[in-house]
């Protein structure tokens, strides 16, 4: 059940690079941001699956993963009010992000 989730982590990661490298570049894409927010929601749903029916213990790469989904939706909204405050919402999706992925690959090895 695990494998999918992280395959889908694995294209969020590649997707969210991209997005990344676009956005130092001042180079922003729509696509590859809806890409890779669409890839983080299936990669939520199939985390949450696998940790849900797995054994215990999944759940804390689940609330990172939302955790680093929701700051990186906000970084956005933010940005409007706060240039600094969107650079920290970013800063904290994205290692919220990684960690969550390299969390979630700890659990599925250890399960």
């Amino acid at each position: 059940m695990s494998t999918p989730a992280i395959l889908a982590l694995l294209a969020t990661v590649a997707l969210g690079v991209v997005a990344g490298l676009r956005f130092l570049m001042r180079a922003r894409s729509r696509v590859v941001v809806r890409a890779h927010l669409l890839a983080a929601l299936l990669a939520l749903g199939l985390v949450a699956a696998a940790t849900l029916t797995g054994p215990a213990g999944g759940g804390l790469a689940l609330g990172m993963l939302a955790t680093a989904i929701a700051a990186g939706w906000s970084a956005r909204r933010v940005a409007r009010r706060s240039n600094g405050g969107a650079k920290l919402l970013l800063i904290g999706h994205v290692f919220g992000g990684v960690a969550a992925a390299l969390v979630f690959l700890a659990w599925s090895r250890l399960s």
